[in-house]
């Protein structure tokens, strides 16, 4: 028989399998400085011993656009044969698609003591992330 985990004094929140989550304290849609998609001053920590929210309402991610355009021309050669030429280009104006990284600094809360750390509020909720790429194909199919 082995000897058990030692018991402190100090309190724990949150499980081996679980971490604790934020609770929400009014809409976080409101009250958003520029380019931030949840005001952080809505979360505040758990009670002791609780883990807090597990679902949080419905927040929107930043926006995406995409605008594709093809262009073609079709050659006719001889009867029923003909060599068509075509040009797709996707997300030809090249917008970028800002996202929020899993581990990055815009979905990250620190509490200090149950206070919310001033660095992370400065941050969270702005994405720091972006990827999407211009895309051009050529091709010619020829059809008999």
């Amino acid at each position: 028989m082995a000897n058990g985990q030692p018991i402190s004094a100090i309190t724990s929140v949150g499980t081996p399998d679980v971490s604790v989550q934020a609770i929400l304290t009014c809409d976080p849609r409101n009250g958003r400085a520029a380019n931030q998609y949840a005001n952080p001053a809505c979360f505040s920590s758990p009670e002791p011993g609780l883990n807090g929210q597990y679902q949080t309402p419905y927040i929107k991610e930043p926006a995406t656009m995409d605008h594709d355009i093809s262009l073609f021309k079709t050659l006719p050669l001889r009867e029923s044969r003909n060599l068509q030429f075509r040009y797709p280009v996707f997300n030809f104006l090249n917008h970028p698609y800002w996202f929020f990284q899993s581990s990055g600094p815009g979905l990250a809360l620190n509490f200090n003591n149950g206070v919310l750390d001033n660095a992370s509020i400065q941050q969270f909720g702005i994405p720091t992330r972006q990827t999407g790429s211009r895309t051009m194909q050529f091709s010619f199919i020829f059809s008999y």
